[in-house]
């Protein structure tokens, strides 16, 4: 399956620098470091549980992957997004991007200032409810964590149990 994985993205990004790390054993992780400019993502495959992406190799050893991804054609879509269109936040837009849909929020654009070039530019602000309700309708479940110095937390949304 890695091997697979490997040469599909291969094909979609020839233009990039490869560097793979095979597991030595069937059960074993594999490793996939992406080239591209000054930039490097690096894919962990782990059998039975899927990619995860760690987009910064500064990062703590024993850190897991900044996302993980289960399916195949998602990771290479969020690949293409990382790597294509350097979007390497995921917001609701890139989220329905990855699944293939497009959607127009209810929700009016903001106009929100930089400060740096007192210029403005036009940038949807999703309500949080709006993005739940989308995790959901795809089978999914939300969860948003607090990184702190003293500790990371999960943050529960929705009704309490």
């Amino acid at each position: 399956m890695f091997d697979d994985f490997v040469k599909k993205v291969q094909a979609k990004f020839p233009h990039f620098t490869y560097e793979i790390d095979r597991a030595d054993t069937e059960s074993g992780n594999s490793w996939l470091d992406i080239f591209a400019g000054n930039e490097v993502i690096t894919v962990e495959y782990r059998p039975n549980l899927g990619f995860g992406i760690y987009k910064d190799k500064s990062s703590d050893y024993g850190n897991g992957p900044d996302e993980v991804f289960r399916n195949e054609n998602l990771i290479i879509a969020r690949l293409e997004a990382i790597l294509i269109a350097h979007k390497t936040d995921i917001r609701l837009k890139e989220l329905q991007e990855m699944f293939g849909e497009t959607y127009e929020s209810s929700q009016a654009t903001k106009v929100i200032p930089h400060s740096e070039t007192d210029q403005t530019s036009q940038e949807v602000q999703y309500p949080l409810e709006e993005l739940l309700s989308f995790v959901k309708s795809h089978g999914g479940s939300l969860e948003i964590k607090a990184h702190f110095e003293e500790c990371d937390v999960p943050i529960s949304i929705g009704p309490s149990n």
